[in-house]
């Protein structure tokens, strides 16, 4: 797995490359051990990335919000995505729930596709313009809790609207595709309005 603490990450704003903030990433220096959440996956720097190109409602093509709403940041690690997102949607996190919720890298054993639904299916706004959006790494030893993701995902009443395969830049020193997908309420289960 790859990780990264301590440096600074360009997030593109646009498909324009002088279009980019640099957004600087320290971790406490009392941490030591492996696998904390204070590191930025390389689902992070993916996701961050893509946030411009994303096809989310409420969002113009300038990039300029047409209506407030929350974000849900899940496995945020150092929250490279929720910064990012903040940067680039021009949004703010603080209700109860979302009308947008990202997670990257949240899928790791066997306990996760059960815990990550739940959270999703309770934060994630019933609206036509909700969303889930997640990346994760296609590591062999996680496919099958993806699958299982998937399938509870669709079980509580989410489709996927979207998909997709990146891969990091040399630096990260890995092979390994990372998938991303876009995932919302089916009509069924969105709340009408009077």
């Amino acid at each position: 797995m790859s990780s990264r603490t301590r440096l600074a990450f360009p997030v593109n704003l646009s498909e324009k490359q002088s279009d980019q903030i640099i957004i600087q990433i320290t971790d406490p220096r009392d941490v030591s051990a492996d696998n904390l959440a204070l590191a930025t996956w390389g689902s992070s720097e993916v996701l961050a990335n893509m946030l411009h190109r994303l096809p989310i409602p409420d969002l113009s093509s300038t990039g300029l919000q047409t209506d407030v709403f929350p974000v849900l940041e899940l496995g945020a690690g150092t929250g490279l995505v929720g910064l990012s997102a903040a940067a680039v949607w021009k949004c703010h996190a603080g209700a109860f729930k979302a009308r947008v919720i990202l997670a990257a890298d949240t899928v790791y054993s066997e306990e996760h596709p059960e815990l990550l639904t739940q959270a999703v299916t309770a934060r994630l706004e019933k609206s036509d313009k909700a969303r889930f959006v997640m990346c994760y790494p296609l590591r062999i030893g996680y496919l099958d809790h993806i699958r299982d993701l998937w399938e509870r995902l669709e079980t509580a009443g989410l489709i996927c609207v979207d998909e997709g395969r990146e891969s990091l830049d040399k630096s990260w020193d890995e092979d390994t595709p990372y998938e991303w997908c876009i995932w919302r309420w089916q009509e069924s289960r969105i709340q009408q309005r009077p």
